[in-house]
Formats: C-alpha cells, structure tokens, sequence
C-alpha cells in the first residue's frame, strides 16, 4: 500500500510540475521586458554571461 501511494504522490507532483511549466511558456512577457545588452551594469554577478569582462 505505501508503494502505491509513494507512485500516486509522484505522479501528483509530476503532473503540477508538468502543468505549471506549460502555463508559464505560454504566458506572454511583460511589456517592460527588455532583453539585456553587454553594457549591462544591473548586478555584481561576474559569473553572468552579460557581466563585462574586466582584463
């Protein structure tokens, strides 16, 4: 019985993952949304593939 309902929980939470990620693709970009440039300067994240590299 715990192994049918361990298989019920995941299928749950599988379905909301599978569902809420369809919902969020669909869902259309806010009209301030910009896509970033290099000279972004917004953060301190140098990790960032927009971060300018400093030599």
């Amino acid at each position: 019985m715990k192994i049918i309902l361990s298989i019920v929980a995941l299928g749950i939470c599988s379905g909301l993952f599978i569902f809420s990620y369809v919902l969020n693709q669909r869902t259309p970009k806010p009209e301030g949304c910009v896509n970033l440039s290099e000279n972004c300067e917004g953060c301190q994240i140098t990790s960032c593939a927009n971060h300018k590299k400093e030599n």
